[in-house]
């Protein structure tokens, strides 16, 4: 029969197993892949995003270095953002603005970034992009061909804005799904629902060249990088 210091000793070296057997783990995975073959590969890099209490999108990040010709499935257990695996192995000393301007909004970008997800109420792989994205066609095209090229499973692209939509348009070729198709019916998706009081602003620049009061509530034609605290 175990006294309480052999079953709090046990305990300990339980947890202490865990804990060492997850960091093995962590580690062996690879901070990227060049092409994603098999279901494995996909379920070792992705991570979940959960979309309200019945959606759970399987994802992961990838980068395409147009310097290189160069495609990078991004283990995205290991960094949270596209910039965190870029910066950790030295893909480029940009910060801030500059990246930002250089990579989201400019034709002749370095890097594309971008995501895929498995869609399970239509049951398909998708690639798409950050809905402040002003990626051309040309664009979109190459990332289809280099996606498709290293993918084990069809790849549609799922346009996240409407510029993406009309972009796209000229892509007829290009297998295709749209937010409608996932979500059916639903006109919108509150995040956070709630009631503020303030002084409603439509903001047609992109970047907004303007300061918010605390009390401004704002919509946006395009998506802002950041934004201060408001209504």
């Amino acid at each position: 029969m175990m006294n309480r210091k052999s079953v709090g000793f046990s305990l300990v070296l339980l947890l202490f197993v865990s804990i060492v057997s997850a960091k093995q783990t962590q580690k062996a995975a690879p901070k990227y892949l060049s092409a994603i073959k098999t279901q494995q590969q996909f379920d070792t890099l992705k991570r979940i995003y959960y979309r309200g209490r019945l959606a759970a999108i399987p994802h992961m990040m990838f980068v395409i270095d147009r310097e290189k010709n160069k495609v990078y499935y991004v283990n995205s257990k290991q960094y949270t953002f596209h910039t965190d695996f870029i910066y950790s192995n030295y893909l480029s000393l940009e910060r801030g603005s500059k990246f930002y301007e250089n990579n989201y909004l400019k034709n002749d970008r370095r890097f594309i970034l971008g995501t895929v997800a498995f869609q399970p109420s239509v049951n398909k792989y998708t690639f798409e992009f950050w809905e402040g994205d002003l990626i051309s066609a040309n664009l979109i095209e190459l990332t289809d061909h280099l996606l498709q090229d290293s993918f084990f499973q069809p790849l549609s692209y799922k346009p996240n804005s409407l510029r993406q939509e009309q972009e796209s348009a000229s892509l007829t070729s290009l297998p295709k799904v749209f937010e409608s198709d996932i979500e059916g019916e639903r006109s919108y998706e509150a995040i956070n629902q709630g009631e503020a009081i303030g002084i409603l602003r439509l903001i047609e620049q992109d970047p907004p060249e303007r300061h918010f009061e605390h009390d401004d509530i704002v919509m946006f034609k395009q998506v802002p990088v950041s934004l201060l605290p408001i209504s």
